[in-house]
């Protein structure tokens, strides 16, 4: 977690003031984890490509619709 939202600087200010070891910086880090939610994992089904048709006319269709 910290890596991905304080980097180094943010585990330094917290080990070098001693925060990181407060109850509740901890509770807070906890709830902000919680908020967030579990990383979900992709789907794992089909591409994109196989789903939906990939030629020319079926792109600029699902990008600007159908005057049809």
């Amino acid at each position: 977690m910290f890596d991905q939202f304080g980097g180094k600087d943010l585990r330094l200010a917290l080990a070098e003031t001693g925060a990181g070891n407060h109850p509740q910086i901890i509770r807070a880090f906890n709830a902000i984890g919680k908020a967030l939610g579990a990383a979900q994992t992709p789907d794992k089904g089909k591409p994109a490509s196989e789903l939906k048709g990939n030629s020319f006319e079926d792109i600029a269709r699902r990008r600007y619709g159908s005057n049809s």
